[in-house]
């Protein structure tokens, strides 16, 4: 959580020209599609594509919507590729399963995946509450109701569970940007130090 502030920040520092978000994709594909479709829901209301509300129905909604945006990233990869671009991707999109899939097809393009998360207490009433950048556009949380803050709390969990069984050890976001920033850097470090 703090994707987009941290993405841009990244760009900052590490002279990284190329910023690609998953939730502006989403939102320029719902807008060049006549009918309604996936890319109209929120990740965490994809659920109403499949009927009521269940944790099944938010599970396998969000990894369709998953899939297909990751599925629209693949001429990105070979632009990436074509032109040697150091390029940062971020969104809550990239959920392991589809990420996975979509990447094993490019063994050309050197990828550093980093997943960051925290506790929801912490999301809900530090980030989301002091957010400063937002490609997904949420509302204060204060105005959220008892059954939407519910609801993302299970997508929360949902999230969280999902990196445990995809054994991706996630970058846990608890304290300063600045914290945060160093432990990024250092585990990009690692990753580019490893594959030499």
């Amino acid at each position: 959580m703090g994707k987009s502030s941290l993405a841009i920040e990244l760009c900052h520092i590490l002279g990284i020209r190329n910023y690609i978000s998953t939730d502006l994709l989403r939102i320029v594909l719902a807008e060049n599609i006549d009918k309604p479709n996936i890319f109209n829901y929120l990740s965490h209301e994809c659920w109403q594509l499949l009927g009521d509300y269940s944790e099944y129905n938010l599970i396998k909604g969000f990894k369709m919507q998953s899939l297909e945006i990751c599925s629209k990233l693949e001429s990105l990869y070979q632009d990436i590729i074509k032109h040697r671009k150091n390029t940062i991707i971020e969104g809550v999109h990239l959920f392991p399963e589809a990420f996975r899939q979509y990447n094993a097809q490019y063994p050309d393009l050197q990828m550093i995946f980093i997943c960051l998360t925290s506790d929801f207490d912490f999301f809900s009433k530090d980030l989301l509450k002091n957010r400063t950048v937002s490609t997904y556009r949420h509302r204060a949380y204060s105005q959220y109701s008892e059954d939407r803050i519910n609801k993302f709390r299970l997508f929360f969990e949902m999230w969280n569970t999902e990196l445990f069984k995809a054994s991706i050890e996630p970058i846990i976001n608890t304290a300063s940007q600045e914290k945060l920033i160093e432990k990024v850097l250092q585990r990009i470090l690692d990753e580019l130090t490893a594959s030499v």
